[in-house]
């Protein structure tokens, strides 16, 4: 999976631009999903807001591409009340947008080899730590693409010789 965790924080970064023009933040901490929005005092330090990678690898048989599933756990400031009488309640929807906008930068993307990402679902997630949401997507590849980058091949392309070609039909063309 370390390409496509790479992939990942390369597209979000280069992306960012757009959560800044809708007035959010949008540097990122992003990491491998240990449990951080439920159990956040176990963990290191994070910002937000975060992104909190989980997956899941499931074969297709041999010689055939895995299909994996990424589940995105975006953790905004969940502190901003969004009720109809809140003062703020549009301040408090962000959240929202910011998982628009990821769905948006992401979908149709490549993290590994020639499968893009395919949106499958965003779900709330309200605990007693930290309210959040997951965005689910799917993608397949061969085991092998994920954890080394794509090796190319270089060397000199032979030169056809067509030129005796061209001038025939010339010739044919002229009469």
């Amino acid at each position: 999976m370390k390409v496509p965790f790479l992939n990942l924080y390369a597209i979000i970064e280069a992306e960012k631009q757009k959560f800044e023009d809708q007035g959010l933040d949008g540097n990122f901490f992003i990491d491998i999903y240990r449990g951080q929005p439920e159990e956040a005092e176990q963990f290191e330090y994070f910002s937000l807001p975060a992104l909190f990678i989980d997956y899941t690898v499931t074969g297709q048989g041999k010689d055939k591409p895995r299909l994996i599933q990424i589940t995105l756990h975006l953790v905004t400031d969940e502190e901003n009340d969004m009720s109809n009488v809140a003062p703020d309640k549009e301040f408090g929807m962000n959240r929202f947008v910011y998982c628009g906008i990821l769905q948006e930068i992401l979908e149709g993307r490549k993290l590994v080899g020639n499968s893009v990402l395919k949106f499958n679902s965003e779900v709330p997630i309200d605990n007693p730590v930290a309210d959040y949401h997951t965005l689910i997507f799917e993608f397949e590849s061969f085991a092998k693409d994920l954890i080394t980058n794509p090796v190319f091949e270089t060397g000199e392309f032979d030169k056809p010789n067509v030129a005796g070609q061209i001038k025939e039909q010339e010739k044919k063309e002229a009469i």
